[in-house]
C-alpha cells in the first residue's frame, strides 16, 4: 500500500481485467458510493485496460467518486500484483457472458481474495464458499451493497472466503488438472488417443 500510496487502514475494492460495458461497473459503482456513505474510508481501484468504447471515468465523475475510484488502467504485472496485495474486497461481475472463464477471477481467488461474481455462466461452477454471487437481475445493485457492508464490517469472513478461494484454485486449477480436463475431452471425440 506504501508503494501505491494507498492509506494502510483503508478499505480496498478493486476490479480487475479488460473494462467494458459486461463487467457491471456502472452497478459496482453504484453500489461503492452507497457503500462510502458509512464507509468514508474506502477506495475503489480499476485495475485494467479500458475498451475505447467505455467511459468510465465520465461514470465515476457523474457518481461524484472521482476522490475515492480511480482507474489504474493497464498494470505491468508488478503494478497488478501489488494492487492485488493491497486489495481486501472483489468485485468481477460479467453479465452478459460469453461463457468464458475469467483469468483475473482465478488470479484474485488464487490471491486469497473474497471475490463477488455475477450468478451466471461459468462463475455458476465455481463452489459458493469460494466467493460471493450476485444475482444479474433488478436486485443487483442492493445485493452488491449489503454484501459490500457485510463484508467490510467483517474481516474475518473475507479471511474465511479467501481462505476457501485459495484452497480451490490451488487444488482445482493447476496446470496438471488442465491438461488431464483436454485430454480426457480430445479422448471423448478421438478414442484412439
Amino acid at each position: 500500500r506504501a508503494r501505491l500510496g494507498i492509506a494502510p487502514d483503508a478499505l480496498v475494492i478493486g476490479s480487475f481485467g479488460h473494462m467494458n460495458p459486461y463487467k457491471r461497473l456502472d452497478t459496482a459503482l453504484r453500489a461503492f458510493r452507497a457503500l462510502r456513505q458509512t464507509r468514508r474510508d474506502a477506495l475503489y481501484v480499476l485495475v485494467g485496460s479500458v475498451s475505447p468504447n467505455y467511459d468510465i471515468k465520465q461514470t465515476i465523475a457523474l457518481l461524484g467518486l472521482s476522490d475515492s475510484a480511480h482507474v489504474v488502467g493497464y498494470a505491468d504485472r508488478q503494478r497488478f500484483e501489488d494492487y492485488v496485495a493491497a486489495t481486501d474486497i472483489c468485485i468481477n461481475l460479467r453479465y452478459p457472458s460469453a461463457g468464458e472463464t475469467s483469468a483475473s477471477v482465478l488470479r484474485l481467488m488464487g490471491a486469497g481474495l473474497p471475490v463477488l461474481v455475477s450468478r451466471t455462466a461459468t462463475f455458476e461452477e465455481l463452489p459458493d464458499g469460494a466467493c460471493i454471487k450476485v444475482d444479474a437481475d433488478e436486485n443487483e445493485k442492493e445485493l452488491l451493497v449489503g454484501y459490500l457492508r457485510l463484508l467490510a464490517a467483517r474481516p474475518d469472513l473475507r479471511r474465511r472466503i479467501g481462505a476457501s478461494a485459495r484452497r480451490y484454485v490451488a487444488t482445482e486449477h493447476t496446470l496438471e488438472r488442465a491438461a488431464n480436463a483436454y485430454l480426457q475431452a480430445l479422448r471423448a471425440i478421438y478414442p484412439a488417443l
